[in-house]
């Protein structure tokens, strides 16, 4: 989620690494339904049923940084932090500092 995060930041604790739980699983068999577009069945014998059908397109997006409310002012968001594009209608990262940055 944000590659340079590990050399920036503290290393973690005995204790956090603790509470940490990481799940890894093998999959020796999965599907998945991967495609773009309508639903193709407008002929089948789904399309009687009455029932809605089409697709709900996903994304993942990068929104505008929120800063700790506790942070000291004057503390800048790191560079690693602001790389990458920001979602559509997002707030151009030089616009941020007041909101960044608590008086």
């Amino acid at each position: 989620m944000a590659p340079g995060q590990w050399e920036y930041a503290r290393s973690p604790s005995a204790t956090e690494i603790a509470a940490t739980t990481v799940l890894r699983m093998t999959l020796d068999q999965c599907s998945v339904k991967i495609r773009r577009g309508p639903p193709d069945d407008g002929d089948g014998p789904d399309a009687g049923l009455g029932l809605w059908a089409g697709e709900i397109p996903l994304r993942s997006v990068r929104l505008d940084p929120v800063a700790d409310p506790a942070l000291p002012a004057g503390i800048p968001v790191p560079g690693h932090l602001t790389f990458g594009q920001p979602a559509p209608g997002s707030t151009p990262i030089g616009e941020l500092a007041p909101r960044i940055s608590p008086s």
